[in-house]
């Protein structure tokens, strides 16, 4: 089976908790008052619940998610940290030239 790795992209995100206002987490309860309590954020995929400690992603496309904390933790690391893990010549942002457009 052939193996893949993620591509890394730079993506902004917040820690969500009660009461902290993030865009795109609603109330539940504007939606549903049986739902009192709950917090969403709309996805391409349609809602899903966001529960204290979840992350909420804002990816390339700038569509939010949530995200679980220790999936997170598992899966980014914050870009000061990943600026000093590189090698020396090593840059994890890419410049597009004309020559990678065309072969994009």
């Amino acid at each position: 089976m052939a193996k893949f790795r993620k591509k890394p992209i730079v993506i902004e995100a917040e820690q969500w908790q009660p009461g902290k206002n993030i865009d795109g987490v609603v109330s539940n309860w504007d939606n549903n008052p049986m739902m009192s309590g709950r917090y969403s954020v709309q996805t391409l995929e349609g809602w899903l619940t966001v529960s204290p400690g979840d992350w909420i992603i804002t990816v390339v496309a700038g569509e939010r998610y949530p995200c679980k904390d220790w999936i997170f933790r598992a899966t980014y690391e914050s870009v000061e940290d990943a600026q000093t893990s590189l090698q020396p010549g090593e840059s994890d942002i890419f410049e597009a030239t004309d020559d990678a457009a065309e072969q994009a």
